[in-house]
């Protein structure tokens, strides 16, 4: 899983501009599954017959930038997609997506050897604020590299490994999620199924959970399976009660964030079957929110568990999981395919 991983983490997709992210998708799952498109750019399959029907999803975008101004000496202002903290922007290398291939810069910032006022070396520079250096000395050079307004722009990112099990790039989140649901497909493809499984790879979740939404007034599943992020607290100077899980002690049920409360009677035969198989689980609460929180209230409803495994480092350029646990989740979503029930309330 690590290469297919890999090979997801280096494709680019920023909120509204997935198709490099989707094609890599379709190139890695093959002839595995005949994948469908939605308006919106959702991907996703159905396989199995029968009830009940469980839908698996994972985000495919990622966060990132759009060129929104050419200015005279040839800099980009640019406006944020999606929950990026200023902080993380200043002196970062960026890649501009033009219609003529990637184009390479740089967010600027004013020398420390050059700040007129020491105290500006406290604040926090707002995004409106920054440029992008293209090392170009005019708006029509800069053009003349094909770039144009709304680019996407992605903030560069490199997956290494650290103590050969954690992995670390940008956009683990939810890059790791399209990866086990790839992984969980070639599994499931190869077993004969008595229910309906859908899994979907979904498009602009960092805005705002909207192809979750298409999605599950789509497909209208009786149970929603988010794979997503858990920003933990597993991390220095964080207190660990803020979002108790740590990196390799197994996935994580999401039971709590700021959009959803998942559901009890899942948590219970999750619980179960993780137990039943001895695969180690988490669960707590956490802040943010996933496509299952938009999947749960769609059409009639959804039973909805997000399950996860712990981040480090969410939202920055350093995020970063542990191999065990994404081995250990692939296996009990597998299991929980086969084996959940729809909860009588």
């Amino acid at each position: 899983m690590l290469k297919v991983l890999k090979r997801l983490l280096a494709a680019s997709g920023v909120s509204g501009y997935e198709e490099p992210i989707r094609d890599s998708i379709r190139e890695v799952v093959g002839d595995l599954a005949d994948l469908e498109t939605d308006a919106l750019g959702n991907l996703f399959v159905t396989i199995g017959e029968g009830a009940p029907h469980i839908l698996l999803i994972a985000h495919m975008d990622e966060l990132g930038l759009l060129v929104t101004h050419i200015e005279e000496n040839g800099c980009l202002r640019f406006r944020k997609v999606g929950g990026i903290d200023d902080r993380v922007l200043p002196s970062r290398r960026v890649i501009v997506h033009t219609r003529d291939g990637p184009v390479q810069g740089v967010i600027g910032m004013v020398p420390p050897h050059l700040l007129l006022d020491r105290a500006q070396m406290k604040r926090v520079v707002p995004w409106h604020e920054m440029h992008i250096d293209l090392c170009t000395r005019s708006r029509s050079e800069t053009e003349a590299l094909g770039v144009r307004l709304m680019d996407p722009i992605t903030l560069h990112k490199e997956a290494f490994l650290m103590q050969k099990e954690y992995l670390c790039c940008r956009s683990i989140d939810d890059r790791f999620g399209c990866a086990v649901l790839v992984k969980l497909l070639e599994r499931l493809q190869k077993q004969k199924l008595n229910r309906r499984i859908s899994i979907v790879w979904s498009v602009r979740e960092e805005i705002g959970l909207h192809g979750a939404t298409v999605i599950g007034n789509r497909l209208s599943p009786d149970i929603v399976l988010a794979v997503d992020s858990y920003a933990t607290g597993d991390a220095p100077d964080v207190p660990i009660h803020l979002a108790p899980a740590r990196l390799g002690d197994g996935p994580v049920l999401r039971l709590v964030d700021n959009r959803a409360i998942a559901s009890t009677e899942l948590r219970h035969q999750l619980e179960t079957l993780a137990a039943k198989h001895k695969i180690p689980l988490q669960m707590g609460a956490t802040g943010g929110g996933t496509d299952g929180g938009a999947i749960q209230v769609s059409g009639e409803g959804a039973h909805m568990m997000a399950i996860s495994v712990a981040v480090r480092y969410l939202h920055s350029m350093v995020e970063i999981c542990h191999l065990d646990d994404l081995a250990n989740l692939v296996t009990l979503l597998e299991k929980a395919a086969y084996c959940l029930e729809i909860p009588k309330l």
